[in-house]
């Protein structure tokens, strides 16, 4: 769930954009390791010409102390909402503030009187003016602490959405997303107490699952029936993207696709981004980004094994075929 920000009239955001394009009034030159990513000032707006960063004493105390330097800092808007969420709900019995590891910091846990749990993830947001986009402060946590996510599940979403309604009504590709994502939120054994995925996200599940549908959109590779081998293709993409640490945005810089092309001008087209830039630029996050595949992949090959024998190694062969023909 997105917490958009909003401020008062006396105050507003000022996007900036990671971007090597001097002609977007919006981005700022980022190291390829940045671009996809965007830092927010706080201006004032009082008088309109003034676009000067105000003053602490100018702020309210918590928008102050969230915005130390020149830009708002994400983990110190999470620290902000976890503090205001447990000082309104704290007290209450069925509502409980935790954390949801690194992709989403800010979880709330809801129990209803037969002692049932749901979980809602937070997400705090800046919109980017006149779009459907968003800066978030989910996503990989190596960055530098001014830098916020940029975020556009809402054009995703209708993507997936004109998807659907092109499917039959037994069509499994949302149900392949989401158990690739409950498996990424898994910790590595069944300890409660260990850690759950540290850099692969459900975004980067989301992205590889636009793709498999960008290339194989017939409804007759999404019925029930192909749901194991589906999953079986999805992690051998994963896995050849990991390997080469690239995968582009769905949503930008990406020449085959068409899902988007209404996106507004302040997101070039030409600006290729890759989610996974942070593995080029140190050995440990790829570490810990193969880590995270293979726990991933143990706890879909529990779900496998329901399969009878020879339906999972007519799936294998079929996926080994499919894998072959990934342009990478």
């Amino acid at each position: 769930m997105l917490v958009v920000i909003n401020l008062p009239r006396t105050l507003s955001f000022q996007v900036e954009l990671g971007y090597n394009d001097a002609s977007n009034p919006l981005a700022w030159e980022a190291p390829p390791d940045y671009r996809g990513q965007g830092r927010v000032r706080l201006i004032s707006t009082s008088p309109p010409s003034q676009c000067v960063p105000p003053r602490p004493y100018e702020l309210k105390s918590s928008l102050a102390w969230m915005c130390p330097g020149e830009h708002l800092e994400p983990a110190l808007v999470l620290q902000w909402l976890g503090s205001a969420l447990k000082k309104a709900w704290g007290q209450r019995k069925k509502v409980k503030v935790t954390s949801g590891g690194a992709e989403c910091p800010c979880r709330l846990q809801l129990e209803n009187p037969s002692r049932q749990r749901l979980y809602v993830n937070l997400v705090p947001a800046v919109r980017v003016e006149g779009t459907n986009a968003f800066l978030v402060t989910q996503g990989p946590v190596l960055r530098p602490p001014e830098h916020w996510v940029q975020w556009f599940s809402v054009d995703e979403g209708h993507f997936l959405r004109d998807v659907t309604q092109k499917m039959p009504s037994n069509s499994c590709h949302l149900k392949c997303l989401h158990m690739l994502s409950v498996a990424n939120s898994q910790p590595v054994s069944l300890s409660p107490e260990d850690p759950v995925s540290s850099f692969l996200t459900s975004y980067h599940l989301k992205t590889i699952l636009i793709y498999m549908l960008l290339k194989w959109p017939d409804p007759r590779d999404w019925t029930q029936r192909q749901l194991s081998r589906q999953l079986q293709i999805a992690l051998g993409v994963l896995e050849k993207h990991l390997e080469c640490m690239w995968l582009p945005h769905c949503v930008h810089g990406s020449r085959d696709l068409g899902l988007l092309q209404g996106m507004p001008p302040v997101f070039p087209h030409t600006s290729s981004v890759n989610l996974f830039e942070p593995l080029k630029q140190d050995p440990y996050p790829h570490m810990v980004a193969m880590k995270d595949f293979r726990r991933l992949t143990a706890w879909l090959r529990m779900f496998t094994r329901s399969f009878c024998e020879k339906t999972r190694r007519r799936n294998s062969k079929i996926a080994e075929n499919r894998l072959n023909e990934w342009p990478l």
